[in-house]
């Protein structure tokens, strides 16, 4: 069940994961505060029946897997940006694509546990629009991440 106050979920994370939750905006950037190397490992990506997209990454951390992310791309973003996502690789999604486009708007964030390979973790999504084609993103925060630097 997604929220979009954290409190409404009746649970708590402890307070290092709290952080990672509500603090950065920009995930990369607070990222690259706690490590020298920060890159992504592709899951999978792959084209819907419908066209849209799924693409699931982790993030690391000096190698280490810190955040699961998941992006559900609209079949039309998809065709409008394709040539993007496709050669998207190993390149993180908001520094190639969201970030630096004025038309982006990102909208607010919603909170989860969620499962994932056996285990619950806590996770963020939020909705993206650049000139109306839609995108959403998840960041799942895996137990190797590292206190949030402020």
């Amino acid at each position: 069940m997604w929220c979009e106050n954290i409190v409404q979920l009746q649970i708590s994370p402890d307070n290092h994961i709290y952080d990672w939750l509500t603090k950065p905006y920009i995930l990369s950037q607070a990222l690259r505060k706690v490590c020298v190397n920060l890159s992504v490992k592709v899951l999978t990506q792959k084209l819907q029946p419908d066209n849209s997209l799924i693409r699931q990454v982790y993030l690391l951390g000096d190698g280490i897997p810190w955040v699961f992310a998941e992006t559900l791309v609209a079949a039309d973003t998809y065709q409008q940006y394709k040539d993007i996502f496709d050669k998207l690789n190993n390149n993180l999604i908001g520094e190639t694509l969201l970030y630096g486009n004025p038309n982006t708007k990102r909208y607010a964030f919603e909170y989860a546990l969620i499962e994932h390979n056996d285990s619950r973790l806590w996770a963020r999504r939020s909705d993206f629009n650049i000139c109306n084609y839609k995108l959403t993103i998840t960041e799942a925060f895996l137990s190797d991440i590292p206190r949030y630097a402020s």
